[in-house]
């Protein structure tokens, strides 16, 4: 990972299963500092308090709402900071679902399908940070 600052690169993983230990493991492995949430609540609490440069986040968990509306996390940071969606291939097929890249694209956000390789969601998370310090610099 390319690094302009002397701190690592703060990332918030924000899901509740068996894919958080292995993807912390892999983003400090990669340098960066990794914050955990498994609620919207807990997710939105650390972004406010701590501020992380990008979420990284199950976007069938994500995307989820009570009553229908897009009032999911996603929803609450679109735009705001840049995010890394992983999104499951039989959620991905299902038609809900199809409208996800005009929606959340880049380029504050990426998207990967699960399982998702230890590379492309380095490369990810790079274009989508990279693409948000063009964005502030212009």
């Amino acid at each position: 990972m390319t690094q302009t600052a002397s701190l690592p690169v703060k990332v918030l993983i924000a899901l509740a299963d068996e894919w958080r230990e292995m993807l912390q493991q892999v983003l400090e492995q990669a340098g960066f500092s990794v914050l955990l949430a498994d609620s919207k609540n807990e997710a939105l609490s650390i972004i406010q308090m701590q501020s992380p440069s990008a979420v990284v986040m199950i976007s069938d968990w994500a995307l989820e709402s009570d009553k229908g509306k897009a009032d999911g996390l996603m929803e609450s940071v679109k735009g705001k900071i840049p995010t890394v969606s992983l999104i499951s291939q039989r959620t991905w097929q299902d038609a809900r679902y199809r409208w996800f890249d005009y929606l959340y694209h880049p380029p504050l956000h990426e998207y990967c399908s699960v399982p998702v390789g230890r590379e492309e969601l380095i490369v990810r998370l790079e274009k989508a940070l990279k693409a948000t310090a063009n964005t502030v610099g212009s």
